[in-house]
């Protein structure tokens, strides 16, 4: 009777436990990958330090850093011995090469994607440095303007 009572007790405990058990769930991945390089200003002069803080692109690489809310890329103003403006990946630093940047200023925007005008093989080009989605455009569309 005793070994009973134990054996229905044990049993009973298995069942509370697993009935009341905090469900696990597999952690979701991080759609949004966060910036690996982080701009810092100093002196009126903007530089990039990685997530250590390790200065990785000294103060004065370029003139001025713009920032998207998201910080999936910058919009980077560069200095006279630079092009213009240009858009660096904010995980690897590298330039992304969508063709020569005509504003720093995003000129259309389709389903919360920005998109910027570029030109490339003396093409209009309209390009999203989120998604690489880009529209060609000829020469009769060299000039484009947001209304």
């Amino acid at each position: 009777m005793n070994l009973m009572i134990r054996l229905l007790s044990c049993v009973l405990l298995y069942l509370c436990a697993t009935a009341y058990a905090p469900q696990i769930h597999a952690q979701q991945p991080d759609t949004n990958p966060k910036p690996l390089l982080v701009p810092f200003q100093i002196d009126g002069k903007w530089g990039l330090m990685d997530t250590l803080g390790h200065e990785v692109k000294a103060p004065g690489f370029c003139k001025y850093i713009e920032i998207p809310d998201d910080f999936s890329y910058y919009v980077i103003y560069g200095n006279d011995d630079a092009p213009r403006y240009w858009l660096m990946d904010s995980r690897s630093g590298e330039r992304i090469d969508l063709g020569d940047l005509k504003s720093s200023e995003p000129i259309l925007k389709i389903d919360e994607v920005w998109f910027y005008q570029f030109e490339k093989d003396n093409k209009t080009v309209l390009s999203s440095p989120i998604t690489l989605e880009s529209y060609v455009f000829d020469d009769r569309y060299r000039r484009i303007e947001a209304i």
